[in-house]
């Protein structure tokens, strides 16, 4: 059989190709376009995902501050929960519950944690923020409530952990920092206030890197490695909530906020709120204003301003020493 002769010109032959071509284009435009978007879709997630983190971390800090507040309304001076006071020194040779004077070396950030849990204050759940990305930071999944003791002076879970640094592979069972419960600060910031002047001092929030220099404190791997720096915000720009004496809270940058003190004779100025700021007069520091305003001590960490930290060990009347994540590579 024979078939009829197909006649194909050029110009069709042109425009099928072109056809194909623009399709091909079309289809990587298309792709391109869609790759775009959802980049654009994923990065808006994310920054929502970390905005609802840090709202909801600031209202957890918050809620912990307030339960702390209501707890020290049952406490005799309106004192926040002080482990020292609970668990106290040995009162003529016998360790009797509420009778000995306070053992200030239990005041670190392990004891108060675990006291604040066994006290129901708050929940071990509570003590990890929404935002935490430290493999070293874990909740306490098996607090032992069975340890409170008082006859045989145990008043909380001591395997509770505040080694923020992993160190020796032991886990931090808490994200935030707390204020030292030490020096002019405690006496005269860690009670329930009756009419605070607000935010004349932080009592809670975001910990922070390892600040060594009031007049640098940005400084070097110490702030640019930090994992703080990824809790709250953009990478390289520390961020973090802060809750103040008279309970509201806000998101602060540079661990500077409405905490102001001054040094001596010098002027007041807004403090870095994770460091404990010298005088340089030997008078030390203290608020700005408010009941607290007055002479401090000679001693930093025994000194009235804002000093956020997470404190893991047994302390002394005069010494507190803070621990910091490690650093990312």
């Amino acid at each position: 059989m024979n078939w009829p002769k197909q006649t194909i010109n050029r110009t069709t032959l042109w425009y099928g190709a072109a056809r194909r071509a623009n399709t091909r284009r079309d289809i990587v435009v298309a792709l391109a376009s869609t790759a775009v978007l959802l980049a654009v879709l994923v990065t808006s997630a994310s920054h929502s995902r970390m905005v609802d983190g840090t709202a909801q971390d600031r209202r957890q800090q918050s809620d912990i501050y307030a339960s702390m507040l209501l707890a020290a309304g049952q406490n005799p001076g309106q004192r926040l929960p002080t482990p020292g006071l609970v668990n106290r020194l040995a009162a003529n040779g016998q360790q009797v519950p509420g009778a000995g004077l306070e053992d200030v070396s239990r005041n670190n950030s392990k004891n108060l944690w675990s006291h604040c849990i066994m006290d129901s204050i708050v929940t071990p759940p509570q003590l990890i923020g929404p935002t935490e990305i430290s493999p070293v930071v874990l909740p306490d999944t098996d607090y032992d409530y069975s340890k409170y003791n008082p006859a045989a002076d145990v008043f909380w879970d001591d395997s509770f952990s505040a080694q923020i640094s992993g160190s020796g592979g032991v886990k931090c069972n808490t994200s935030f920092a707390n204020l030292a419960v030490i020096g002019l600060r405690k006496r005269l910031v860690w009670w329930r206030p009756y009419a605070p002047t607000p935010g004349m001092h932080a009592v809670l929030g975001t910990r922070s890197w390892q600040i060594s220099s009031e007049a640098n404190p940005m400084n070097g791997d110490a702030y640019t490695k930090s994992p703080t720096l990824l809790l709250h915000g953009p990478p390289n720009r520390w961020f973090g909530n802060i809750v103040y004496i008279d309970g509201h809270a806000e998101l602060e940058a540079d661990s500077r906020g409405e905490s102001t003190f001054t040094c001596g004779n010098a002027p007041v100025q807004v403090e870095l709120m994770h460091f404990a700021e010298w005088g340089n007069d030997g008078v030390g520091c203290f608020p700005s204003s408010g009941p607290g305003a007055g002479p401090g001590t000679p001693n930093g960490a025994t000194s009235g301003d804002t000093w956020l930290g997470i404190f893991p060990n047994n302390v002394t009347a005069t010494a507190m020493i803070p621990a910091f994540d490690m650093l990312l590579p």
